[in-house]
């Protein structure tokens, strides 16, 4: 009985996770969105957002100049085994 309730909750906590819409701010600057980290960083030479994988060894995805662009990057490389997710952070 409780094996499959805590089935059932993982399940539907991954399709919440794998559904969201919008990223969620985990720290100051820092977003988790689908698997993934949205960093901005403020440095003159660099772009302003870094996206990296929530993963063991947290391969960085790219960088970007817009948080939008930031977005498409999680979607594009969705990590549906990640190491942390956000509730680590809340």
């Amino acid at each position: 009985m409780k094996e499959d309730l805590k089935k059932e909750t993982v399940n539907s906590d991954l399709g919440a996770v794998f559904n969201m819409k919008k990223p969620i701010q985990i720290e100051i600057d820092e977003w988790w969105f689908k698997g993934c980290f949205i960093q901005k960083q403020i440095h003159p030479q660099l772009k302003p957002y870094h996206v990296f994988k929530d993963t063991e060894h947290q391969e960085t995805i790219d960088t970007c100049f817009t948080f939008i662009e930031a977005k498409k990057l999680c979607n594009l490389n969705e990590v549906k085994d990640y190491k942390q997710g956000y509730k680590a952070f809340l």
